[in-house]
């Protein structure tokens, strides 16, 4: 009967075939033979024989099913939600970023569905639950087991590797030694809120082909390419959505039709359609429409990656494989450059590669800020400029952090502090981002030695690309390890002696590169560098036409305030 209860509750959520939600009795999904009592003891003893060839025969149907059911045995999930290195708090059940050698959400989650999850060896997780309100309840001990939880409980969790009490957890690392399973009516891996997904303007398609106004129509900016088997639905009955989809040249195949859900499989080159039934979405409403939208997808194998993680990197040619968007100074266009807000946007656009300048305080704290003076990006508690010139290299850490540096750019951006070295590497550790340094003129190795010491500290000299017009900076880094990453900067095109330079920067461990300005950087300076196995970099330019034809030649970074990675194609 054990078994029995276990299969009944597996069962228990069926979708019939009019999509419906149906209660099942466990016989009649198993047909299971009634044994005949008036049967003779051989008779009896076929009867029981014919059952338990039944029940194998539902034993391989059920794993069978399970295995089609997008790899709920053990299912590779990840939690969603925002993850970073800390506790939660016993007391009060609030994130906070102490204790760095455990990760933990920031925010309870919850599912619309009952979870059995299931914690790798090596780790444990402590879970902390909250009621309807996102009031704390309490908070467990650790855990090695798996646990269950039940839909639409509201939790948090902690996640140790056993024994590991010091360093900096690999986020990533923590979040993949738990996996979960989903109750079996639920077929697809995660929901993404569809302006998490893609860009969308205004306007609907002709048989694949734009046109730029339509009533409460949108269209997505570009042609795609569905990376997985996707389901696109909507959320609220009014909004209905389509898709068209397109050969390897581009032109136009299909046309789905006006629904509720559509799906695009692996390998499809298509363009969305959303359409407000009750047209009062307008030009305007492009953000508002894009929530109402959320798209799902299946078949991923192993650790998933996030499909936002996937478009910063697209075939360009056979030296680079791919052009990558530097985001200068983070996404400076939008927010106050060489801040966190920055930083936090450029990854959210696709952005995987963040440049930024270092200059020191005088107590020597590795800060980021272009200038040496901060006049031009920073304003006083009240928002007003600063009366005088006030250079970084004469206050102290504490006294610039007095500062603010975000009004000056829009006023949602009040309050932000300087960025510190030490926690923009942090972001770009968590976040899988690859840092362009910049190592200002101005200073000696001592304070060279600082920014150096902040990424050697972090475990970042493999990931870290050092960048400076003064290249003796970059040689005494290459003497104090020979594993790290260089950029040579130069204000002229590439030439033999640039290559030269970078040449003796070069090792079996590292990689390093050369970059010039979209001025000075010509084609056969480009074709120099490849030539010697040396990746090239050109900045700075906003303009789409100019990223492209560099992106044509073979130019591995492109160093943009506004530019994003579709941009270029």
């Amino acid at each position: 009967m054990e078994r029995s209860e276990k299969m009944a509750d597996t069962f228990k959520g069926i979708i019939t075939a009019d999509g419906k939600k149906r209660q099942l009795p466990y016989g009649s999904v198993l047909e299971t033979p009634v044994s005949d009592k008036t049967l003779s003891a051989d008779g009896a003893f076929a009867d029981a024989k014919v059952t338990g060839d039944k029940f194998k025969e539902v034993k391989a149907e059920t794993n069978s099913l399970k295995e089609d059911l997008v790899n709920l045995e053990n299912g590779t999930c990840i939690l969603k939600g925002e993850f970073d290195v800390g506790n939660i708090k016993s007391s009060t059940g609030e994130y906070e970023r102490d204790y760095i050698y455990q990760v933990s959400n920031k925010h309870p989650i919850s599912y619309d569905t009952n979870l059995i999850l299931y914690i790798k060896d090596g780790f444990q997780v402590a879970f902390s639950w909250y009621d309807n309100d996102g009031s704390f309840i309490k908070k467990d001990s650790f855990i090695k087991n798996r646990k269950v939880i039940t839909a639409n409980t509201k939790f948090s969790v902690t996640i140790l590797k056993t024994g590991i009490t010091t360093g900096i957890a690999d986020v990533h690392e923590y979040l993949s030694a738990i996996t979960y399973e989903w109750e079996l009516i639920n077929l697809t891996y995660r929901n993404d809120i569809l302006k998490n997904y893609m860009k969308f303007v205004y306007g609907t398609l002709s048989n694949g082909i734009p046109v730029s106004t339509s009533a409460s129509r949108f269209r997505s900016k570009d042609i795609s390419c569905a990376y997985y088997d996707t389901t696109f639905r909507s959320l609220e009955d009014r909004f209905v959505l389509a898709y068209h989809s397109y050969d390897e040249n581009g032109n136009f195949l299909y046309d789905s039709g006006w629904n509720y859900e559509v799906s695009v499989s692996k390998g499809t080159k298509y363009r969305l359609l959303l359409k407000d039934t009750m047209e009062e979405y307008k030009e305007n409403d492009i953000e508002l429409i894009t929530e109402k939208y959320v798209a799902s997808y299946s078949g991923i194998e192993g650790n998933r990656h996030l499909i936002d993680e996937l478009i910063g990197k697209k075939p360009v040619n056979n030296f680079n494989d791919y052009t990558v968007i530097m985001a200068h100074r983070g996404y400076s266009s939008i927010a106050p450059e060489n801040t966190m807000p920055a930083f936090e946007l450029a990854y959210k656009n696709g952005c995987r590669c963040i440049e930024t300048d270092v200059v020191y305080t005088s107590d020597r704290i590795p800060v980021l800020s272009h200038d040496i003076n901060i006049n031009r990006t920073a304003r006083d508690k009240n928002g007003n400029m600063l009366p005088e010139t006030v250079n970084i290299s004469t206050i102290t850490y504490n006294d610039v952090k007095q500062y603010d540096f975000g009004i000056w750019k829009d006023v949602k951006y009040k309050g932000t502090e300087i960025c510190t070295l030490e926690d923009f590497l942090y972001f770009c550790k968590v976040k899988s981002v690859q840092p362009i340094i910049e190592l200002k003129r101005g200073y000696d190795n001592s304070w060279i030695k600082g920014a150096y010491n902040v990424a050697s500290k972090l475990g970042m000299l493999d990931k870290v690309v050092w960048n400076s017009f003064e290249h003796s900076f970059l040689t005494y880094i290459h003497s104090l390890c020979d594993f790290t990453n260089f950029f040579v900067n130069v204000d002229r095109d590439i030439d033999e002696d640039a290559i030269n330079i970078a040449i003796n920067l070069k090792t079996n461990s590292n990689a390093v590169y050369i970059g010039s300005t979209v001025e000075k950087l010509t084609s056969n300076g480009v074709s120099k560098a490849l030539s010697n196995n040396i990746q090239v970099g050109v900045g700075t330019t906003d303009e789409k036409s100019v990223a492209k034809e560099f992106a044509k030649n073979g130019v591995h970074f492109v160093c943009t305030n506004a530019l994003l990675i579709d941009d270029l194609y």
